[in-house]
């Protein structure tokens, strides 16, 4: 039995990553069950293509247009990306014609989900935020499914067919041994280890934070800074102003972490620092690592900001606004967690409660499944 799947949403790392997690589940589901998959990806151009390419997921490139909420030309130029990229679209599901739809949302994901409509091809979509974005929100109207990832969301769609069922996340950056991952990491096996990512493509206000406070961390922790792939070379050149060659050794920066070195991060870590993407958070509680979560104030409907206090109810991660927000208030709430043991176990526990594992597995399932009733 052959089955087509096609997915679709934005170019982030917060679309992509749940992605690959859904087509591993799938295959693991489908080498039990006898089925023959082939998956496509249609969708806006990703900062890394073989990301895409390394799962064997086939890619075709559309354009797209974003929704600004404010005055602007550009909303008129990308009124006609839409069109264009629905018109892209039809071609390609015409050419491809698979048998459901897995969409993550984003502005990428509108043109698919449309001609989508057209063809009358199942569509399962997942709302990875608290706040649902506008492409979900219109989308979910001929969607068969709705996955969410907070409880809170379930408010904004029809109930019949939504389901609370987490974020998917890669189960490859689980249950790293701590040693071996310093070890790998070149860090030192006594020093507690600092990590801090502004997402899948960096955020310069997070790096001007944390250069502020690099002498006070590299004196008392191994750090370890995802800068982003654009940030690389300013951070490198004033973290090495700020810090002697003695200290240098506990700064550990890197533009990117593939799969392999984010899971020796997490388990190296004893704490994150962290933007609030859905996808952060959810691998952040997956590991159960304590956490500070810095939400970027541009987010749409400022969905970072609420993810971040509905995961802190949960699971009591600190929430800095950047309002205001000084380099040394990080730097007090690290040595806060770090130097108390009792809270810093406290909050690993909380952590991994919020999680759910089985996400991946299920939206997998549910796939399959609106596919065989397509086909």
């Amino acid at each position: 039995m052959l089955i087509r799947i096609a997915f679709t949403g934005g170019g982030t790392g917060g679309h992509i990553f749940p992605h690959i997690a859904v087509s591993r589940s799938l295959l693991k589901i489908a080498e039990k069950e006898g089925i023959n998959l082939r998956f496509y990806y249609i969708g806006p151009a990703i900062f890394n293509a073989s990301i895409f390419e390394n799962e064997g997921i086939n890619v075709r490139w559309i354009r797209a247009g974003k929704f600004r909420r404010y005055m602007s030309f550009l909303n008129i130029i990308d009124l006609f990306k839409i069109g264009l990229g629905f018109i892209e679209s039809l071609w390609y599901l015409w050419r491809i014609m698979p048998d459901v739809i897995f969409s993550k949302g984003g502005y990428g994901a509108l043109p698919v989900a449309l001609a989508a409509w057209v063809y009358r091809i199942p569509i399962l979509i997942h709302e990875s935020d608290a706040i649902p974005g506008m492409v979900n929100k219109i989308s979910s109207r001929w969607a068969k499914k709705i996955a969410i990832s907070f409880d809170r969301t379930k408010n904004f769609f029809p109930l019949t067919k939504t389901n609370l069922i987490g974020l998917p996340i890669r189960t490859q950056l689980l249950d790293q041994n701590k040693n071996e991952a310093k070890k790998n990491l070149g860090l030192d096996l006594d020093r507690k280890v600092v990590l801090v990512t502004g997402g899948s493509q960096g955020s310069s206000r997070i790096n001007d934070f944390i250069l502020d406070i690099l002498p006070d961390l590299t004196r008392s922790y191994e750090l370890i800074q995802v800068s982003g792939v654009k940030d690389y070379e300013r951070v490198l050149q004033e973290g090495k102003i700020m810090i002697s060659d003695e200290l240098r050794r506990f700064w550990h920066l890197v533009d990117f972490l593939d799969e392999s070195s984010l899971a020796d991060a997490y388990a190296a870590a004893d704490i994150i620092i962290s933007r609030s993407g859905a996808s952060s958070i959810f691998e952040i509680a997956s590991v159960g690592l304590p956490s500070i979560l810095i939400p970027l104030p541009e987010s749409a409907q400022d969905h970072q900001k609420e993810n971040a206090y509905e995961y802190a109810r949960v699971s009591g991660a600190t929430v800095l606004e950047e309002t205001n927000l000084k380099s040394g208030i990080i730097l007090t709430q690290i040595e806060k967690i770090l130097n108390d043991p009792a809270l810093s176990r406290s909050l690993q526990e909380k952590s991994k409660n919020f999680s759910n594992l089985g996400a991946a597995d299920a939206i997998a399932a549910e796939l399959l499944d609106l596919a065989k009733a397509n086909s």
